[in-house]
């Protein structure tokens, strides 16, 4: 059994993923080893060894024993869980590891082990995934994701949920739910303001931007049908994700629309900080947007903290605390017209939006990693 009356010992798993990953998973892991081990110094964070060592101690980092990709990848997958699930087993009875944060329907592997040494489970829960699958037409993977993720819910002590939309999905927990929302790292994107950007973009034309990973709630389209046809506007659209390929091929042809793919985070920053506006085209369609609140996207805090007006959809999933005509205008989800008005708003009108970057601004200082997991309480129930 752990003993709970020595100074607490947390690890932090993330499965499959390394830290180098510039996606909101990695980066969310990672920040919340940072600001914890300043407050419990025996906190270790496990995920798969990337393309970079560490020498930091901190990290356990799980080398694939059959390397992965290439024939047979769902089976390599599934052995890597695995080769992680032992792994870090191995890792909790070393260190005498007495709380744990999870994340991810594969974690359910070492559950029964976990309550069997009563070590404290906080489940990181972004959504029910089940739902997305299931929109996506994947009913056995959804259901089987489904039964892990109750089990998870069920055994986990405390659960992690991104916002109150994501809560509602589980009304039959919120007595377990502790709200952590997605922070920002504002002296990265500081940083990244004065590096040189790997796109230059048109001088004269009017800038609006797009970052991070195409998830299937988020309706590319309508940035690019908005602007297709507007050769004073160019919508800089980074990242790659769902329907990447379709997208990118449907719209090859619009000179004035750059996709940029995946490039380093830093670089990602520097370029979209040429953006006059950023867009959040969250999809009227997508399950998740109709529970309120429900999004706590990374991009929109990357927003504030690089300054930028933001036009988002009017999904009722949006974050609610941006405010209209203070940080924000809205558009009507899947309609495009609407959109490109909104963009020749702030285009004409550029003392509102010089107001907006500023009201973001200090709006992005109520996000850092720092506070919002000292406002979770997290600190508080690993102690």
């Amino acid at each position: 059994m752990s003993d709970h009356s020595a100074p607490p010992r947390i690890l932090i798993t993330l499965m499959g993923l390394s830290p180098e990953e510039n996606g909101a998973q990695a980066t969310r892991t990672i920040s919340l080893l940072n600001v914890i081990q300043n407050e419990f110094p025996e906190t270790y964070l496990t995920m798969k060894e990337g393309i970079r060592s560490t020498q930091d101690q901190n990290y356990h980092l799980i080398q694939p024993l059959i390397p992965l990709g290439g024939r047979l990848p769902l089976l390599k997958e599934i052995f890597f869980r695995i080769q992680m699930t032992l792994s870090i087993i191995r890792f909790i009875r070393q260190k005498e590891i007495t709380s744990i944060i999870i994340r991810g329907y594969d974690t359910i592997l070492f559950i029964p082990y976990l309550k069997l040494r009563n070590i404290k489970i906080f489940h990181d829960f972004h959504g029910r995934y089940d739902l997305e699958l299931i929109q996506n037409n994947r009913h056995l993977r959804a259901l089987f994701v489904k039964i892990c993720n109750r089990i998870i819910l069920h055994y986990a002590d405390r659960i992690l949920v991104v916002s109150r939309g994501t809560q509602a999905q589980i009304p039959e927990h919120h007595h377990k739910c502790l709200l952590l929302q997605n922070g920002v790292d504002i002296r990265k994107i500081e940083d990244a303001r004065n590096r040189e950007p790997v796109i230059y973009l048109p001088q004269n034309n009017y800038v609006v931007g797009f970052i991070g990973n195409w998830e299937s709630f988020m309706n590319i389209e309508d940035i690019c049908d908005a602007v297709k046809s507007r050769s004073d506007i160019t919508a800089l659209i980074i990242g790659r994700g769902y329907r990447f390929e379709e997208v990118t091929s449907r719209y090859s042809a619009c000179q004035n629309i750059i996709f940029t793919g995946n490039i380093n985070q830093e670089q990602a920053y520097a370029t979209l900080n040429q953006a006059d506006v950023c867009i959040i085209p969250y999809d009227k369609n997508d399950t998740h947007s109709r529970y309120k609140n429900f999004f706590s996207s990374r991009k929109t805090k990357e927003y504030l903290a690089l300054g930028k007006p933001i036009i988002v959809s009017d999904t009722i999933g949006r974050e609610q605390y941006l405010t209209e005509g203070r940080n924000c205008l809205t558009y009507k989800s899947r309609n495009p017209e609407d959109l490109a008005r909104k963009i020749t708003i702030l285009k004409n009108n550029p003392a509102l939006a010089e107001e907006m970057s500023k009201n973001n601004t200090e709006l992005a200082r109520q996000f850092t990693w720092k506070k919002v997991i000292q406002d979770s309480g997290i600190l508080s129930e690993l102690r």
